[in-house]
């Protein structure tokens, strides 16, 4: 829940602070709006007006060609050739050569503008206009907006309408010269392309005339057909070759492995040989039959063997001679087909010397073609640009002419006067805010209210102390008439406002951010503001560490707190009386070794319920919050938390720590006091002090005196 709080303070802080400072500088803020609007007013009317007219110019990024006479007679080309794709350098380079000195300096010539602007002598003309002219073109377009600013409209008009034209005839210029230069590279070289046709056509002639060639396509014809043949010729012969090559190679290995001649196939398939077996045959079953009859030795068998014998002879001949035939057709064979592969070999030699003249005389005749190709070309190339020279049309077209402009542009007062005024406003709330930066402590009630949102008790102002500490600290008591007195009894009425439902004893713990803040000085005054009430009062210095209230109150410090909290001592005996009616003090005694373990004892938290049952007021002066825990261990002890800051020493970021740090302790914080308020810078917060109190519920009424910022309520 606490944090809860916290944040929901942060947040109210924050936009409390903003308006705080806006309010707080409200003054500085209007000053510099003022300040801000006077010079945009003394602007507005002392300022020459100034006048802008403005043209609108369609700039092709190619030429358009005429593509015909009767276009370039017409005006009208057929086709604009520009770009589909949008070129923005181009455009670019346009806008240069509209901003350039030379093109500038042609206007000044033609409109006399030095007189016409009435010009000093001694100014460059060229300059001045050049100020005034501004070209730019909108994105992906080729359009090109010219305009001339001058406090004199009718010369802006002329300078706009000149400019173009000039523009114009600067282009045209430019692309007359780039066509004569064009025309004249293309004459050079129509005639250097002449000349090498020229010696192409020679040259291709000559090497005709030494082959006695002017076309092979004939020749050509009949040598393939030849080719063809012979390659058909030869395949026929090999392929005999290889089959009685085969065959002969088979015979023979078949009588290198002992087969009987006659066994051979091609014995059984000879019909002569067969004949002459046949005839065999028949003589050897003569001779078998005659044997029988006969011996062997007998004329008639004598006969029949020598007729088997010639026989058998006759067709081993037969069978040797038909061998011999095979090898003689395959050696006859295999010699034909060496001829006609040497024929063969002969015609594709000459078929490749023609091919070879072939493609020298068709790469001739094709640099012959190209040469011609390409001079035709460029003579065709030479008229077009010949005739674009005579009929060149524009590439730029005027979309708007520049009028009299009727208005002025500048200066546009209203828009002039709230500008001003809205930047005067932002400079003083950014001038406020730095300035804020700059000094971010607590200075008044205000900022009590804006940055803690906590009730604002009282301030104590600034005072010039003496040599005599007991009168420097106790101004309310040596002093009771001083403003300072005032303003601590207003303190004194404020807590007794806060608490005025609970008519019961109570404690309080006041304590600070920092040392040197004044929370000592405040405890004792407050103390004694108290007691000056009839109230009496117990002032507890509860500051274990650098204990400062016996020195004020110049009482001793022998036996104090301490003494009670470790057991040494009872309450009677450490309560001492102070110069001061109803006041009396406890001091802090000897400085502890473990003041913390003292004050979260038992013992501590008895001591304030037995103070409260002798006191009606118990004060407890405790060490500065950031420094130690000290308060924050008795903030939960007491029935409210007094925090003293010095007024413009404490920054803003602190107080607020401070506050959540208190918060997170579950202390019940009463309200803050501001210390050593100076009277004279702050007297606009502080300037009189009002009476007033009364006793609601028909009790009595009695006056009092309360500072101008009254108590804040959570």
């Amino acid at each position: 829940m606490p944090a809860e709080i916290i944040e929901n303070l942060e947040q109210q802080i924050d936009i409390a602070l903003y308006l705080r400072i806006l309010n707080k500088r409200k003054n500085q803020i209007l000053l510099i709006a003022a300040l801000f609007t006077s010079l945009a007013v003394l602007h507005s009317f002392i300022a020459k007006p100034i006048y802008r007219a403005e043209t609108k110019i369609l700039i092709q990024k190619k030429t358009p060609r005429a593509s015909t006479l009767q276009d370039a007679v017409s005006g009208q080309p057929s086709s604009y050739g520009a770009d589909s794709q949008y070129d923005f350098e181009f455009l670019l380079t346009q806008i240069s050569i509209l901003k350039s000195s030379i093109l500038a300096k042609r206007v000044v010539d033609v409109m006399d503008f030095a007189n016409r602007a009435k010009l000093p002598s001694n100014c460059n003309s060229t300059e001045v206009l050049q100020k005034m002219m501004n070209a730019e073109n909108p994105r992906k377009t080729y359009v090109v907006k010219l305009s001339i600013e001058s406090t004199d409209p009718i010369l802006a008009a002329d300078v706009a309408n000149n400019y173009t034209n000039e523009y114009i005839k600067f282009v045209l210029k430019e692309k007359s010269a780039v066509s004569d230069k064009a025309l004249g590279m293309l004459q050079q070289r129509r005639d250097e392309l002449r000349k090498k046709l020229e010696e192409s056509e020679l040259e291709l002639q000559k090497y005709g005339a030494e082959n006695k060639i002017t076309s092979f396509e004939e020749e050509k014809q009949d040598q393939i057909k030849r080719i063809s043949n012979l390659n058909a010729d030869l395949t026929e012969a090999r392929s005999k070759r290889l089959e009685l090559e085969a065959l002969y190679n088979k015979y023979q290995r078949l009588i290198n492995d002992g087969v009987s001649l006659e066994e051979l196939p091609l014995v059984k398939d000879n019909p002569g040989i067969q004949e002459l077996k046949s005839d065999y045959f028949k003589k050897e079953a003569i001779y078998t039959e005659n044997l029988q009859k006969f011996t062997e030795d007998h004329p008639i068998m004598v006969q029949l063997k020598t007729e088997l014998s010639n026989l058998r002879g006759r067709i081993r001949q037969q069978i040797i001679k038909a061998i011999e035939g095979i090898k003689s057709e395959y050696e006859t064979s295999a010699s034909r087909e060496e001829g006609l592969s040497k024929a063969l070999e002969e015609e594709k030699k000459l078929s490749w010397e023609i091919n070879d003249k072939t493609v020298k005389l068709e790469d001739l005749q094709r640099e012959v073609n190209a040469d011609r190709e390409l001079y035709t070309d460029l003579v065709q190339k030479m008229k077009e640009v010949d005739l674009g020279s005579e009929f060149l049309i524009s590439s730029i077209t005027v979309l708007d002419k520049a009028e009299v402009p009727s208005r002025p542009i500048k200066p546009k007062k209203l828009r002039d006067i709230i500008l001003a005024l809205f930047f005067g406003i932002s400079g003083g709330i950014a001038l406020a805010f730095s300035l804020e930066r700059i000094d971010l402590s607590v200075r008044t009630s205000e900022d009590i209210d804006n940055y803690l949102g906590l009730p604002f008790l009282g301030f104590i102002p600034a005072l010039n102390f003496n040599n005599n500490i007991a009168e420097n600290r106790l101004i309310i008591y040596s002093d009771s008439q001083s403003s300072a007195s005032e303003a601590l009894r207003s303190i004194r009425a404020n807590i007794n406002f806060i608490f005025s439902g609970q008519p019961k004893p109570l404690a309080f713990l006041i304590s600070s951010s920092f040392p040197q803040e004044g929370k000592s000085f405040s405890a004792v005054n407050i103390a004694i503001a108290m007691a000056s009430a009839n109230e009496k009062v117990l002032l507890v210095d509860c500051d274990l560490r650098r204990p400062t209230l016996h020195k004020i109150l110049e009482v001793d410090n022998g036996v104090g707190l301490t003494d009670y909290l470790s057991k040494s001592a009872k309450l009677e005996q450490v309560i001492q009386n102070t110069i001061v009616d109803n006041l009396s003090v406890v001091t802090c005694g000897k400085l502890p070794n473990n003041p913390v373990e003292l004050l979260e004892s038992e013992v501590m938290k008895r001591f304030i319920e037995e103070a409260k049952n002798s006191y009606f007021r118990v004060i407890i002066d405790s060490a500065p919050i950031l420094s130690v825990t000290d308060s924050l261990i008795l903030s939960h002890l007491v029935d409210g938390v007094i925090f003293v800051i010095r007024s413009g020493k404490t920054p803003c970021g602190i107080v607020v720590d401070v506050k959540k740090k208190l918060l997170n302790a579950s202390a019940k914080i009463t309200g803050v006091v501001l210390n050593r308020i100076n009277m004279e810078k702050e007297s606009y917060y502080y300037n009189y002090y009002q009476y007033e109190s009364e006793k609601k519920d028909g009790q009595h009424t009695h006056k009092h005196k309360k500072s101008r910022n009254r108590l804040s309520e959570d």
